[in-house]
């Protein structure tokens, strides 16, 4: 019997049927159509970026300006850095697709449907100023590189591998996957001094070669068979190049020469590939160096009459500028080759240029015609079931191979330790466990603890010679773990339910343990051996001094083969509501978890922190803090790993229900003089502190639209209404006033007589001090304030906004009064206005600010383009916590954790006349070790210090008697005695790095901002060069 889906069957199979037909070799010739392709995926640079960049917090490398997309059918810019349409639209219109959306447009839980659409037809993930090498990306960059475009492509190929396996197959075998990138490599290459220095052209360009195959590959084991490489073109010939380079502006051979180099490693890669990849590969590689040689030899051929300067600049060939909203626009966009200084063709070159791929004439491709290797589909069988069970059968058996690879490595590692174990039955006993001690109370038992520490022994030091082989860290001293404890106790110190009851047990006047400490500092040594926490999980196994693996077992072999994740490796199945509880504990502000009392009679609440800042920590209270202390008590490294993966679950989670992050500021910005991890936190609670304020904004303009609105149906506007929310022209007519945060006193517009309102201005991008750093780099290397241009340009349409009837002079007045000198009456009469004048800078002819004014509308702040997108720089932080570094995590934890000790333990030691000294000797060697670049080799002299001042605090008799002992017979062996005069040693070694060390906060005070800083300023609200704003609004309030 039918069923209700008859209809929708037939309807369905009618529409597979039309499929079919469309896709017959004949078609092409009957209807002038190009064989269909499923879908385009779009890598690379500018040439092709569709608008990521636009999603990128600080990138200054956007084209978001008026004239970028003046062509384009919306006339409005679409972050392609052209007039209109660039090569990867002109593709997918040629193959009847839609144009491909940057991939960070579809991210979010609002883009879902629209994500799985466009994985099948196709995305763009090109960035512009992104390359082969991940130099154009440093953490949480301007561009993105092409590695990490990958990466993205593997999140879309998810989507795509939703459908039924066969039809996934199917589709990403006939999918055309493109690739334009490799100039801003060269770019960098022949504007680095340290990169010609480090390899010569051929060399360089070489392993420009060898590093995209490295992607290719990624991309073809994903499933893709059908590329599309594109190679670079004379970027010698480009119109910033050719004005440079003398008066007769001709080509810079020299960078030409290196696109040629480039191109030919490039031709030799693609036939290797093929070859390795045993012929699964088809491709076309496009010869845009030809084909812009030709088109530049011979322009009216191609229909071109300027292929030298720029289309939309200023200056000599238009070169001078790029296109800035003050940059001037050519009479005839069709005709011109280039559309700026950077060498983007305009929309009629990017179609020039596709049309000649699309030629059968092998002239320009090879070893096919992109025509050629898209008819290549049609004769292209579906895998057959054989095919289909060899390609299962090959990908099994080569995870297999891995897995008992890795089995024998383990084996072969037991079987060395083995031979290196010491034969005394004392040290058979030993369970090494990290750093972590048991407490001694017996002055026996203490001097058998420093014995342990000291350095000049020799035939310890030879022990270590011997045992440092099969240990993880390199200052490890098995000595050290000779503790006399039973089995059960190690045991019970290891397990998870005891580390929990111990860190919620922690006494608030207590300092972080010693062991913690040393557990850190043997996670940094592990870590250094692994590209980030995810290798460092899973490849930590023998990397603590408790081996966790004498062997896997069968699960852990199963998952390895089946790809699957084994998320609870490292804990055991009754750890996890423990963990549970000490993750909420963590996040709980009320709970007071790891709460310590930070006072001292000595200082300021202020001053207090600056030993942490010296380390450049995080502050003591803060959430990093504790974090530390909790995964320095975990007994292995990779238990502090997995436990750090659990906390970045946790903050993901937290920013998606829009909860603040516990002892953090709720909305400060970063302070730079805190570690990277407080920073980054910092951000992200700050993030949600800026979502709230432009609902509320946005919410109480719409309230201020609405009140307008049912004022005008009734007439009736009274007087105090109407200065509040309307201005009045000088014809008399009544504006409404939009996104107003309160009036200026004592300041009219200057042709109305209206009072000023400051207005609500966006605010400028969140900067952490590694953002700082690269966006610095780029500035000098471009000379680029694309940043600082769009924030004045933004702050300018929010003041027109509520100020209608404004004009420029009236702008600089609010923003900038030093540019402002009022020279008219001063006789007290307010019949006329007060007059004056510009500064010198602001009447200059081209003046900035003059040509943003003109160009600015009336628009308030929550109605523009943000300048910010807190979702996007939320997600990059998190998507960076997931992947950071092993070592680079845990040394900020570790100093984190030492300034708190060292802050706890000041207020004691520095009243005590006898240990004083001592103690600020060991906090000026920390800070001295600290700041020098290679800190992380002084690791066991660090611990060292650390557990002296612990020491000190705890047992302050023991510490004073050694210390006396030493006074009175240096001479003696007594290990006591030793180990002050090796901390004596250690102290005298650092006093040269103490005469040049960075000055603390304290001693920064009267000194001028580092260049950093200064750079910083140029985004905030009262920089020199774009002066200052109104302070931002605590509550949002539109009248």
């Amino acid at each position: 019997m039918p069923t209700n889906n008859t209809p929708f069957l037939t309807i369905f199979l009618l529409f597979l049927g039309l499929l079919r037909f469309d896709s017959f070799p004949g078609l092409e010739a009957a209807t002038g159509k190009l064989a269909s392709i499923p879908g385009l995926y779009v890598f690379g640079d500018s040439l092709v970026d569709a608008g990521n960049n636009n999603y990128l917090p600080i990138s200054i490398s956007k084209a978001n300006y008026p004239h970028n997309g003046v062509d384009f059918p919306n006339k409005k810019p679409t972050g392609r850095f052209c007039n209109g349409k660039n090569a990867a639209d002109a593709i997918a219109e040629k193959f009847g697709l839609p144009l491909p959306p940057p991939y960070l447009s579809l991210r979010g839980l609002l883009k879902r449907e629209k994500r799985k659409s466009a994985a099948v037809t196709g995305v763009n993930f090109a960035s512009g100023g992104a390359g082969i090498f991940n130099s154009s990306d440093q953490k949480l960059g301007q561009a993105i590189p092409l590695s990490k475009q990958v990466n993205n492509w593997l999140s879309i190929h998810e989507e795509v591998m939703k459908l039924e396996p066969s039809a996934a197959q199917l589709h990403l075998s006939k999918s055309l996957f493109t690739v334009v990138i490799g100039s801003n490599d060269l770019f960098d290459y022949f504007g680095s001094f340290k990169l010609r220095r480090q390899s010569n052209p051929q060399q360089y360009t070489q392993l420009m070669a060898d590093k995209l195959k490295e992607q290719l590959k990624r991309i073809h084991d994903s499933g893709a068979r059908r590329f599309l490489i594109i190679g670079v073109a004379q970027i010698g010939c480009t119109p910033g190049k050719r004005a440079k380079n003398s008066t007769l502006h001709e080509c810079d051979e020299g960078a030409n020469m290196w696109c040629s180099l480039y191109n030919e490693a490039l031709v030799k890669m693609l036939q290797q590939l093929k070859q390795e990849l045993q012929g699964s590969i088809t491709y076309t590689y496009f010869d845009n160096y030809k084909s812009l040689h030709d088109i530049i030899s011979n322009p009216a051929r191609y229909g071109f009459a300027d292929v030298t300067s720029a289309c939309c600049g200023n200056g000599e060939l238009n070169a001078d500028l790029p296109c800035l909203p003050l940059a001037k626009l050519c009479s005839d966009r069709t005709k011109h080759l280039f559309w700026d200084r950077y060498g983007h063709p305009t929309e009629a070159a990017a179609r020039t240029i596709v049309d000649l791929m699309l030629t059968d004439d092998t002239h320009y491709s090879s070893p096919i015609t992109l025509t050629q290797l898209v008819r290549t589909i049609m004769e292209t069988a579906p895998p057959s079931l054989v095919s289909k069970a060899r390609t299962a059968f090959n990908s099994a058996a080569a995870k297999a191979e891995r897995v008992f690879t890795d089995l024998k490595s383990d084996r072969e590692e037991e079987k060395q330790s083995t031979r290196n174990v010491n034969d005394s039955q004392e040290e058979n006993e030993v369970k090494t466990q990290g750093w972590r001690t048991a407490h001694i109370r017996k002055k026996q038992e203490w001097q058998n603890k420093l014995k342990n520490l000291r350095i000049g022994r020799k035939e310890v030091e030879d022990q270590d010679k011997v045992e440092d082989s099969a240990m993880a860290a390199p200052f490890y001293d098995e000595n050290f773990y000779i503790l006399k404890a039973k089995q059960e106790q190690e045991a019970k110190a290891s397990d998870v339910g005891c580390m929990v009851e111990s860190l919620n047990a922690v006494d608030a006047n207590s300092i972080p343990l010693a062991s913690v400490v040393k557990q850190l500092a043997v996670a940094i040594e592990a870590g250094k051996r692994a590209k980030n926490v995810k290798d460092f999980v899973a490849s930590s196994g023998s990397s603590s001094p408790v081996r966790e693996r004498g062997g896997l077992s069968l699960s852990a072999v199963k998952s390895l083969v089946l790809g699957e994740k084994e998320d609870k490796l490292g804990f055991d199945s009754g750890d996890e509501d423990k963990l549970v509880s000490l993750i909420n504990a963590l996040f709980n502000v009320d709970s007071g978890f790891l709460s310590r009392k930070i006072v001292s009679d000595l200082e300021s609440p202020t001053n207090r922190s600056s030993f942490a800042k010296d380390l450049h920590a995080a502050p003591p209270s803060s959430f990093v803090v504790k974090l530390a202390e909790v995964i320095g008590s975990f007994t292995t490294p990779r238990r502090m790993a997995l436990f750090w993966c659990r906390v970045v679950e946790e903050l993901r989670r937290f920013w998606n229900e829009e909860k603040h992050i516990p002892w953090i500021p709720l909305d400060n910005n970063p302070d730079l003089k805190s570690c990277l991890l407080h920073q980054w936190l910092q951000v992200i609670n700050c993030c949600l502190a800026r979502k709230a304020r432009n609902v509320a904004a946005s919410e109480a303009l719409d309230a201020v639209m609405r009140q307008a609105s049912s004022a005008n149906e009734k007439s009736d506007v009274s007087e105090s209404m109407g200065s509040l929310l309307y201005a009045k022209s000088n014809s008399g007519e009544l504006i409404l006033r939009l996104g107003v945060y309160n009036q200026v006193e004592n300041l009219t517009m200057l042709e109305t007589g209206e009072p000023v309102y400051s207005p609500i201005t966006q605010e400028g991008p969140l900067l952490t001090e590694d953002l700082i750093r690269e966006t610095e780099e780029l500035v000098l290397r471009t000379g680029s304030m694309g940043a600082g241009c769009s924030q004045l340009l933004s702050d300018m349409q929010a003041f027109k906004a509520a100020n209608p009837g404004c004009i420029l002079e009236d702008f600089v007045r609010w923003h900038s009064p030093p540019d402002w000198t009022e020279n008219g009456n001063m006789s007290g009469d307010d019949s006329s206005p007060v007059r004056g004048q510009l500064s010198t800078r602001m009447q200059k002819e081209g003046n900035l600010w003059r040509e943003l004014w003109e160009t600015a509308k009336p628009l308030p702040a929550v109605k523009q383009a943000p300048l910010f997108d807190e979702d996007l720089a939320v997600e990059g932080i998190l998507n960076y916590l997931e992947d950071i570094p092993a070592a680079e995590l845990f040394e900020q934890l570790f100093t984190s954790l030492v300034s708190l000790g060292f802050v706890m333990v000041e207020p004691v030691l520095a009243t005590n006349d006898d240990l004083s000294k001592l103690f600020f000797e060991c906090k000026d060697y920390v800070v001295a070790i600290c700041q020098g670049g290679a800190w992380t080799d002084k690791l066991d002299d660090l611990c060292q210090v650390y557990e002296t001042v612990e020491t000190m605090l705890l047992r302050p008799e023991e510490v004073l008697r050694s210390m006396k002992q030493t006074e009175e017979s240096p001479s003696s062996g007594s290990e006591t005695k030793r180990r002050f005069k090796r901390l004596g040693f250690i102290f005298r070694g650092s006093k040269e790095r103490k005469q040049t060390r960075v000055p603390s906060e304290t001693e920064q005070k009267s000194t001028e901002p580092s260049p950093r800083q200064s750079f910083s300023s140029l985004f905030d609200g009262k920089s020199s060069l774009f002066s200052k704003r109104p302070p931002r609004p605590e509550n949002v309030t539109l009248v």
